[in-house]
């Protein structure tokens, strides 16, 4: 229950201060507009693109340094 109470408490006061900072600089919105821009022509032109999953950066990075596979053992990925 609290749990929930504090995620509408934390959103609620996201959403304010985004809208403040709108108000008070306007020019934030068109950087908003060029960030929307850029990620939906990004996502229009790839996907006839293959997902390789291997080449992820995260994952390279999950598997460096955590204690992680590629193989199911037991229901786990160990």
């Amino acid at each position: 229950m609290w749990c929930v109470l504090g995620v509408i408490v934390l959103r609620t006061t996201i959403i304010g201060l985004g809208v403040q900072i709108i108000t008070r600089f306007e020019w934030v919105l068109y950087i908003l507009a060029a960030f929307m821009i850029f990620t939906a022509s990004k996502t229009f032109f790839s996907f006839h693109k293959p997902l390789e999953i291997s080449k992820n950066l995260l994952l390279i990075w999950m598997k460096r340094h955590l204690n992680i596979t590629d193989k199911l053992h037991d229901q786990k990925f160990l």
